[in-house]
């Protein structure tokens, strides 16, 4: 028998994603993260990109998108701060 795998819910930057994850609701997650403006332009083309884009969300194992998706809000993260230091 494996492992239980690790629980991804907490603070995790705020990303509600990780709670969908832990209560194993992956077609929700998949609808949130369709809506999201990150994936809106392509999944937003038509219904077969729509349906790429969710198969591609459900073949990437959940710590994968977890990972993925932390060190992508990071850069944003950094990228908004560093555009407040040179505002300032």
């Amino acid at each position: 028998m494996s492992a239980p795998g690790p629980t991804i819910s907490g603070n995790r930057n705020g990303w509600r994603g990780a709670g969908f994850i832990d209560r194993g609701e992956i077609d929700e997650l998949v609808c949130d993260m369709l809506r999201s403006e990150f994936f809106k332009r392509y999944a937003g083309r038509d219904d077969r990109s729509r349906e790429h884009m969710a198969g591609l969300i459900r073949a990437t194992p959940p710590v994968g998108l977890l990972t993925e998706i932390l060190r992508l809000r990071a850069c944003r993260q950094a990228g908004i701060d560093a555009r407040a230091r040179l505002r300032d």
